[in-house]
């Protein structure tokens, strides 16, 4: 089916500070099962960005809502992503380009326990990047989410210089911990990256509930140049129980949809090209092997009883695809012609057949600048 959107960046900036707003209208979204917002309309709309930024030498303090991701950007941060749709947050960054601290804070919507509860819940994550001289980038971050009955956010998990891990046992508090680290280097031509997420991995095995199966996440990648194309290749797999929690109220998850990864229990292999092809004209095709398992972070998490018999990865009927995709990119003055991705999904063992699936979308763009009083 068509749809047809429009909307209106506004950037306005003062010294060291800048405020942006870009409301738009998308009929798109009345589709969209990740969109929660409105959808009994014949138009649906939303701010895409909108956020007050200052920035000085060693450190910058934001807030509002804009899209982040964390992690290598051909891929999906594994603990912060523009999966969810824009939200507002509260960020700080601390520190110059070669060492920095960063903390994101925001208010999750509520969310029932087990017992039928409607619990508070809050997302803090905290990162430690680092760039020595040379061309590695090292990265160390975790996630924790707090839920409770009427609980408010206790300070020391909004502390970026200090761990949600370590305060948990301090404090006595309970709370949902995620770690990890993403590292970027180049060889020669050719940039290397890895993530890892660690989410719950046991290390007694005495006991059932020692059991438990792990939940992690990791992606492997490469990309670089060769003659007059552009390559990037990258493997990556997220565990069965990763982002799930006995409490559901700890789901790391904001409206259903991921905060990092919108699906677990699956691992995906894709290699892409990207060239030039004529004058303002990109043309980007690739090739996905994806494998993915009944397994799903929105699911009950299973009991202490299920613990042997869940698997670590692929939970039930595996359903292969292999997608065969071309993105384009055109532009003529004002005018983007362009294709997502489009291509065809060749299903096994689903529920669904074989399809294609993409978009093309045209694009009309203009802007003005100027000083203001």
């Amino acid at each position: 089916h068509a749809t047809f959107s429009g909307g209106a960046a506004l950037t306005l900036y003062f010294g060291p500070a800048v405020l942006v707003s870009h409301p738009y209208f998308d009929t798109r979204l009345k589709w969209d099962p990740d969109y929660f917002g409105k959808k009994d309309r014949v138009v649906a709309g939303r701010t895409a960005e909108a956020y007050v930024s200052a920035q000085w030498r060693f450190g910058e303090l934001f807030f509002g809502s804009v899209d982040r991701n964390w992690g290598p950007r051909i891929a999906d941060g594994l603990l912060v992503s523009p999966n969810p749709y824009s939200y507002d947050q509260l960020d700080v960054r601390i520190g110059t380009e070669g060492v920095y601290l960063e903390g994101l804070l925001t208010q999750l919507d509520d969310l029932p326990d087990t017992t039928g509860a409607t619990e508070h819940r809050y997302f803090i994550a905290h990162r430690f990047t680092v760039r020595p001289p040379g061309n590695t980038t090292f990265s160390l971050w975790e996630g924790t989410i707090v839920a409770g009955v009427d609980r408010q956010l206790e300070p020391w998990f909004a502390n970026i210089f200090t761990l949600g891990l370590v305060q948990q046992y301090d404090q006595n508090s309970q709370a949902n911990n995620l770690v990890g680290f993403d590292v970027t280097t180049r060889v020669k031509r050719t940039q290397l990256f890895a993530s890892l997420l660690l989410d719950d991995i046991q290390v007694d095995r005495t006991a059932a509930s020692d059991k438990e199966p792990p939940s992690y996440g990791f992606t492997l990648g490469a990309q670089g140049p060769l003659s007059r194309f552009g390559w990037t290749a990258f493997y990556t797999q997220v565990s069965n129980l990763t982002y799930r929690t006995p409490n559901p109220a700890e789901t790391v998850m904001r409206r259903g949809v991921g905060l990092g990864r919108n699906f677990s229990d699956y691992d995906q292999l894709t290699l892409r090209a990207s060239m030039i092809a004529g004058p303002s004209v990109l043309l980007e095709p690739e090739v996905t092997l994806l494998r993915q398992g009944q397994g799903d972070f929105r699911l009950p998490y299973p009991a202490v009883a299920q613990y042997a018999s869940t698997p670590t990865l692929f939970a039930g009927t595996v359903v292969r695809t292999t997608r065969l995709a071309l993105a384009a990119r055109v532009i003529h003055g004002r005018w983007v012609l362009s294709g997502d991705g489009g291509g065809v999904h060749l299903i096994a063992n689903g529920p669904e057949k074989t399809r294609w699936v993409g978009t093309v979308q045209l694009t009309w763009q203009t802007k003005k600048e100027g000083r203001i009083p």
